[in-house]
């Protein structure tokens, strides 16, 4: 019976790290696609709030399945005086220190 019991084990440790990485993955987002129209109304919304409030940086909400790639990409076709940090982090272009 012991011969059994450490391959047993090490299954069940196998099998519980799988199921963890298959639930963070999801929660991060890699199992699902983004809406960009969603992404593209968030950034709209964010963008107008941050100019009437005079901010220097925000942060936006993204909607589920919506990472930084694709949030890269719709404020590029959206504005040039804002830009993304890591994270999802908005800032002034104006503000941020360049060569």
């Amino acid at each position: 019976m012991s011969r059994w019991l450490i391959p047993g084990i090490g299954a069940l440790v196998l099998a519980g790290a799988v199921a963890v990485g298959a639930v963070v993955w999801t929660q991060q987002g890699g199992g699902a696609t983004c809406d960009q129209a969603a992404l593209a109304h968030a950034l709209s919304e964010g963008l107008r709030q941050a100019e009437q409030q005079d901010k220097e940086t925000w942060e936006i909400e993204r909607p589920a399945g919506c990472g930084d790639a694709d949030q890269e990409q719709a404020v590029a076709e959206m504005t040039r005086d804002w830009h993304m940090m890591a994270g999802g982090m908005m800032m002034r272009a104006s503000k941020h220190p360049g060569p």
